[in-house]
């Protein structure tokens, strides 16, 4: 063989070492993006079964307020508390999934139906809103407003207020 053709082949071996590297690598990221899925799934039944632990927890204070017993002070900040953990665990979620590509609107669906059927915590999450009318907003920007409505809180509300109405629609 020639310098020329041991140059050739050289370039050939080269460049069949540098596409089976990127391959590799692709499969790689297949295997890692599949890996990351599966732990965010994990993890999604993880904080869904937490939750239901922690309503256990609450149950005294959601049956006395959904019988339409007046709740303690305490009761009221214990409720309070809960609810807005809950809420910003279901949209940690779905901001989660939407960075992993995915779509878990089940459990906006399922917060919506919990509150549905738990009066007292749906008055905490109403009561909520208004305080965050009323003490946060003032404080935004306009640009913090506008994506807030477009995108984040107020849209994440505005969501489940509507599907509050359909809920209230097929059980009237």
């Amino acid at each position: 063989m020639n310098g020329s053709n041991w140059k050739d082949t050289g370039e050939l071996i080269g460049i069949g070492a540098i596409v089976a590297s990127l391959v590799f690598v692709g499969f790689q990221m297949r295997q890692d993006h599949e890996i990351a899925r599966a732990e965010a799934l994990g993890e999604y039944i993880a904080t869904g079964l937490d939750f239901y632990l922690e309503v256990a927890d609450y149950s005294e204070i959601l049956v006395k307020g959904n019988a339409g017993e007046i709740l303690t002070p305490v009761e009221i900040h214990k409720l309070r508390a809960f609810i807005e953990a809950a809420e910003t665990r279901v949209t940690l979620e779905i901001a989660r999934q939407r960075i992993l590509g995915g779509s878990l609107d089940t459990v906006e669906l399922k917060f919506a139906s919990f509150l549905y059927m738990n009066p007292a915590a749906r008055a905490a999450w109403l009561q909520l809103g208004i305080d965050m009318e009323q003490y946060v907003d003032p404080l935004r920007t306009p640009e913090s407003l506008a994506r807030t409505q477009e995108r984040g809180s107020k849209a994440f509300r505005q969501r489940i207020n509507t599907d509050l109405a359909r809920l209230e629609e097929l059980y009237k």
